[in-house]
């Protein structure tokens, strides 16, 4: 009866640990995507979760870049000698020859937006977002080329006419998070972008591999027929879980994992193929008669 018991007590045990490493696989699958997708999602990132691009750029070796951060500062600046002065005037933005170091900002800022468009920072995956800048400025300006139309946006007959608040805010919204996000990856000594990923996956890949090591073990010693390679080919799938490229294959293991552990219900899916299975079989046969 006491080892009746401590069988049920291991059995369960056992069950609860597969139901653990099913969701720890899961995590890992998530974590797995997030890594995939970060670059294409990393401007909603830089733009909602600000923190959490802090953390992960050193992991993907990704520096925002300074051409662009650049630029937005001189922006700043200019953004800082507007506000004050309207606070000193209390009124219209003066004319350039009474405040001649704010018509010196706004023609260097003119003159930094001219060489960030021939010098065009964006990667190439990202050269939809200067298109996107430029047409908004020729939108918000007027202007048929961009060229014109930075210009025009940065000039003080613009900025006063227009009231100055306003474009700014505009400028806020729209296009400073397009520029912000921009950014460029070092690259290794083979010419490859930086990636620490590897270090966050290694623990898991140990955990799976030991999970792995054991499962086959325990495969063996139920069929002792079995040769070793047998054994490994029953559990096939959960090959991917040790592999350190084609990570998104995971999905293969993760899914069989979690409707193993009954965290998920596979059967109607299985009982379809099945059946679209023998339905195709069904008429191969029929063909062939």
């Amino acid at each position: 009866m006491v080892h009746q018991s401590n069988q049920l007590t291991r059995s369960h045990s056992y069950r609860w640990l597969k139901r653990g490493i099913a969701i720890l696989a899961a995590l890992n699958l998530a974590l797995v995507i997030f890594d995939l997708t970060y670059p294409s999602l990393r401007s909603l990132y830089v733009e909602f979760i600000p923190r959490l691009v802090q953390i992960y750029d050193p992991v993907k070796g990704i520096h925002p870049h300074p051409e662009t951060q650049g630029y937005l500062e001189r922006i700043a600046a200019v953004e800082a000698q507007l506000a004050q002065a309207e606070s000193q005037e209390n009124t219209q933005l003066a004319p350039p020859t009474e405040v001649p170091a704010l018509a010196a900002s706004l023609s260097e800022l003119r003159l930094l937006s001219q060489r960030l468009m021939q010098h065009n920072p964006f990667s190439s995956q990202e050269n939809a977002i200067l298109e996107t800048i430029q047409q908004s400025l020729q939108t918000r300006t007027g202007m048929a080329t961009p060229s014109a139309a930075f210009d025009r946006f940065w000039s003080q007959d613009h900025l006063t006419q227009a009231n100055w608040s306003a474009e700014l805010a505009f400028w806020r919204q729209q296009i400073h998070p397009l520029i912000n996000a921009n950014y460029y990856r070092r690259v290794n000594r083979f010419g490859h972008p930086i990636d620490y990923f590897w270090l966050i996956d290694l623990p898991f890949m140990i955990i799976f591999a030991i999970d792995l090591a054991v499962r086959i073990r325990g495969i063996r010693q139920r069929d002792p027929q079995l040769t070793w390679l047998e054994s490994i080919l029953r559990r096939w799938y959960d090959l991917f879980l040790l592999f350190p490229f084609w990570r998104w294959l995971r999905v293969i293991p993760v899914t069989l994992r979690l409707h193993q552990v009954g965290l998920i219900n596979l059967a109607p899916l299985e009982a379809e193929v099945q059946r679209d299975f023998a339905l195709g079989f069904a008429g191969e046969l029929i063909q062939a008669a």
